[in-house]
């Protein structure tokens, strides 16, 4: 069975956080944050998960129309395999839906979910299904759920998703697996409202592999994604797919310029499209390794890097994925921070400056609660807070803990 790069690198880091903790929080340095500026936002944890709720969530969190947050975790729930929970605003959280491996239910899911059109919410899995493959699945807000598509493998048919959804103005949903494919290197495809599949493009390596974070939908109707290998220097590349299907290669990767392994684009207000590398770049300092990159691109494909993460440095590394809030700063997260695997959170303003907002440190005497190691980008919800989700950490008594949902006010900035 293939492991993406996600898989193995929540389970490392799951393992190394062991450690990181019982070093303990008090050595870890102190973010901003925490040394009391006026000018950063207050952060909490709201939520934090148990072996019911489910553990290790790693993905982005959606806001339904009635104001809930909905999202996966990996692990947990009844059968250990991962669930769909529903959390209210301040914090309370229903499972509506525990996977289990029963040879059609899908399990581990590693993406979160969209609110589609006719009001339910679409997810995937990389594993399960009839063929073992991984699914798409359909749930109610009040947890009536049902697997849309079972993937079968290569050639024909997609093999393990670890990416979010997009629905595009018709209804059709569209997706990429990190394999399957005519070439097993990965695919995107779509889904009718009928539930019709198909391949609308097989990766073969120069062009991209492994397209793990999904794509986007950018205002005039085509698709943008990224792969985290292949292109010109087995890098990772940014694709686009037009209003009529037809594919190109927007730019691929430079690792120690560019960075390496970019996670999903957004669109700014101003057309541009954001993104991150989660490795590379030219760092600072000569003998200092590039933690990361976050850059801009234009529509044509010209990528500016506008920020360089340094391994090891105390504003984190290995970003993981950036949202634009309604204050026009941007705001990511670090799976790294100070060569521990805590993480932190930045905003970053559309030049570039860059600023710490929190870093992780569970069991500190100011968030003895707190979480670590976000796998993914805050969003930023209808009250124009942003929520996201830690894969460790929180109030289970356990090392290194279950993980977490946290909220940043940025309305008390």
């Amino acid at each position: 069975m293939k492991t993406s790069a996600h898989r193995t690198f929540v389970g490392f880091l799951v393992g190394a956080l062991a450690a990181a903790f019982a070093a303990g929080s008090a050595a870890q340095p102190a973010s901003t944050a925490e040394r009391g500026s006026p000018r950063l936002p207050f952060y909490e944890t709201l939520l934090s998960f148990d072996t019911t709720t489910g553990t290790t969530p790693s993905s982005e969190l959606v806001q339904g129309q009635e104001k809930h947050f909905y999202g996966t975790t990996q692990m947990g729930g009844a059968y250990s395999v991962g669930t769909v929970f529903r959390m209210g605003a301040n914090g309370q959280a229903t499972v509506l839906h525990s996977f289990i491996q029963n040879g059609q239910d899908g399990f581990l899911p590693a993406a979160g979910l969209i609110l589609s059109r006719d009001g339910d919410l679409y997810g995937t899995t990389p594993l399960g299904g009839a063929y073992f493959s991984g699914t798409v699945f359909r749930i109610s807000r009040k947890g009536v759920y049902s697997v849309v598509h079972s993937f079968q493998g290569g050639p024909t048919d997609g093999n393990q998703s670890y990416a979010p959804l997009v629905q595009t103005e018709d209804g059709r949903l569209f997706g990429t697996t990190s394999f399957g494919g005519a070439n097993d290197m990965g695919c995107v495809f779509q889904l009718t409202r009928q539930g019709v599949f198909s391949i609308v493009h097989s990766f073969d390596g120069t062009d991209g592999t492994f397209p793990q974070y999904g794509l986007t939908l950018a205002r005039d109707g085509s698709l943008y994604g990224t792969t985290v290998r292949g292109g010109d220097s087995n890098s990772g590349t940014i694709y686009r797919i037009d209003r009529h299907g037809a594919f190109s290669v927007l730019y691929s990767f430079e690792p120690a310029i560019t960075g390496a392994s970019p996670t999903r684009l957004i669109q700014a207000r101003n057309g541009h499209f954001y993104g991150v590398a989660t490795m590379g770049g030219t760092p600072a300092s000569p003998g200092v390794f590039g933690g990361g990159t976050v850059f801009r691109m234009t529509a044509s494909g010209s990528v500016t890097v506008l920020h360089t993460f340094t391994q090891g440095a105390a504003e984190g590394d290995y970003p993981t994925g950036i949202v634009q809030a309604r204050d026009g700063n941007f705001y990511g997260a670090n799976a790294n921070f100070g060569g521990n695997q805590l993480g932190t959170l930045f905003r970053m303003t559309p030049s570039g400056a860059l600023t710490v907002i929190h870093a992780f440190s569970p069991g500190s005497a100011r968030y003895p609660n707190d979480g670590a190691q976000p796998l993914a980008p805050p969003i930023e919800a209808s009250n124009g807070n942003l929520y996201g989700t830690t894969t460790v950490g929180g109030m289970s008594g356990i090392v290194p803990g279950y993980g977490t949902v946290y909220r940043v006010k940025l309305d008390d900035d």
